[in-house]
């Protein structure tokens, strides 16, 4: 990858993790922790964290690393988005994510 591919895969990742923080925050239960800008990763507090997660999980969606295991807050999330990723997956993450009972 030159570095015009580079730039590109960049900006990619940053236009997809913004649109994943702007969906997210949408549904019930899910706000930003930090207000700071970003680049393609960031961290939300999600009402029911361990049920929402494992629903994820049981669709086959991976919704981001819990940061309890690292000394954080139950309920929070790191989510990141790359250039691979598409509004599509971003959209089944937030359907995922949703927390309808």
């Amino acid at each position: 990858m030159g570095s015009i591919g580079l730039r590109e895969a960049a900006e990619q990742s940053y236009a997809n993790a913004h649109y994943a923080s702007e969906q997210l925050t949408k549904l019930p239960g899910i706000r930003r922790v930090y207000s700071s800008d970003f680049f393609n990763e960031f961290v939300i507090e999600v009402e029911d964290l361990e049920r929402r997660f494992s629903h994820a999980v049981s669709t086959g969606i991976v919704p981001g690393i819990k940061l309890a295991r690292f000394g954080g807050r139950r309920d929070e999330l790191l989510v990141a988005a790359t250039e691979i990723h598409n509004r599509k997956d971003i959209d089944a993450l937030c359907a995922s994510l949703k927390g309808t009972r």
